[in-house]
């Protein structure tokens, strides 16, 4: 009799373990392990605000940056019946990015990426916030998800020296380094794979990013009211995979004249996703984010800086009313981007190779018709003495005596 009271109390207790296990399993996270900040810097030395340049650093060209961000009301909760704020769960965030990068073969990069909270704040929690998010926590420093970035040039610039298009794969793969309760950390592994082309005209490029973002867990986000047998189906806000997409325009203000040395990149750019599953963009718009944003790069030696702002739109998770960025990158290395032997710093056409004539070969330009009589060097026959232009052979470059 004893031994089958034994039994019987061992079958039980194992019995409420396995429920216990179960519902704690369907039970669902007090904070959502979710990396809800819309900036990602990219590690490449010259990439902008939301966008990733094509082309990759030379053969064991290496680069490091840190960059910080600062955005306002990221991530709040709204009444699901009039859509009026009720609850900032984060009201101030300031987070930074260490990045560094390495080009190799002419045609890739590798780079790494360590997010971290330097400060982050939120109202405080109250009963109507506990009861749709779940009891919360959240640090004010944190490390977030250690990203690993890859890119692939498959087709190079087609107008060489002067741009033109060319297209590109880019892949960020992130690991479950971060503080799950943070808004910085995923839980799980993510992949987001990005198509990128561009089209570029001396000073002007046009800049296109497009693909997919997979989470290997889906997320419950303010859904702590919904009963558990509810779920999880009953959740309207469910983070799973999305379709991310940035477009934008950059533009030196070297061709107005303003900045002769051709160090400033001004960038106008548009950054945001919807999402695709378990949930798609018509069952709920703070699913979805969008944001547009202006910014500069400064190109000094092998220093470099980036400063720019955005708003966000739709009230998307993560996307604020406003972000500030600032990056400082480090590239050490011999700047001639053109190849001409003329230094960067000295270079007055970065991108336009010097022509090595022997007029004016400081300048880094080349002179397609030295002595601007209109006949160019090529078909000019005297290319340092001026055609005198007097009706008689004025196309062979060359003054005519008498």
């Amino acid at each position: 009799m004893p031994f089958f009271s034994l039994r019987l109390a061992t079958g039980l207790a194992l019995a409420a373990s396995l429920v216990t296990r179960s519902a704690a399993a369907i039970e669902p996270d007090p904070v959502p392990s979710l990396d809800l900040r819309g900036y990602r810097p990219s590690t490449d030395p010259a990439g902008s605000l939301f966008l990733e340049p094509v082309s990759t650093p030379a053969h064991g060209d290496w680069n490091l940056a840190v960059y910080g961000s600062y955005a306002y009301k990221p991530i709040t909760l709204r009444d699901p019946a009039t859509n009026e704020h009720a609850f900032d769960v984060l009201s101030h965030q300031l987070t930074g990015d260490l990045v560094a990068n390495i080009g190799a073969l002419g045609r890739l990069s590798f780079g790494a990426d360590l997010p971290f909270a330097l400060y982050q704040r939120g109202d405080a929690p109250d009963f109507d916030s506990v009861a749709t998010l779940g009891p919360t926590n959240i640090p004010q420093q944190a490390l977030g998800d250690l990203a690993f970035t890859g890119k692939l040039v498959l087709v190079a610039p087609t107008g060489g020296d002067l741009g033109g298009f060319a297209l590109g794969l880019h892949e960020r793969f992130t690991v479950p380094t971060g503080d799950r309760g943070s808004f910085l950390g995923e839980g799980a592994v993510t992949s987001t794979t990005r198509l990128l082309a561009e089209y570029r005209l001396l000073v002007l490029g046009f800049h296109l990013a497009a693909g997919v973002k997979l989470r290997a867990e889906t997320e419950n986000f303010a859904c702590a009211h919904i009963p558990v047998s509810d779920l999880p189906y009953g959740c309207r806000q469910r983070v799973g995979h999305e379709l991310p997409f940035s477009f934008g325009l950059s533009f030196r203000p070297q061709a107005l004249g303003i900045d002769e040395a051709g160090r400033f990149t001004v960038y106008v750019e548009t950054n945001g996703h919807v999402p695709i599953y378990p949930m798609n963009p018509t069952q709920n718009r703070t699913l979805t984010a969008f944001e547009a944003g202006l910014g500069a790069r400064a190109q000094l030696g092998d220093f470099s800086i980036l400063a720019g702002v955005s708003r966000g739109f739709f009230g998307g998770l993560g996307t604020g009313p406003l972000r500030a960025m600032l990056g400082i990158g480090w590239a050490p290395r011999v700047r001639d981007v053109d190849q001409d032997g003329v230094p960067d710093e000295a270079d007055q056409c970065r991108e336009l190779p010097e022509d090595k004539d022997g007029f004016e070969d400081h300048d880094g330009c080349p002179d397609g018709d030295n002595d601007d009589d209109g006949v160019p060097d090529n078909e000019d026959k005297c290319p340092t003495v001026k055609e005198d232009e007097d009706g008689k052979d004025d196309d062979d470059g060359c003054p005519e005596p008498g």
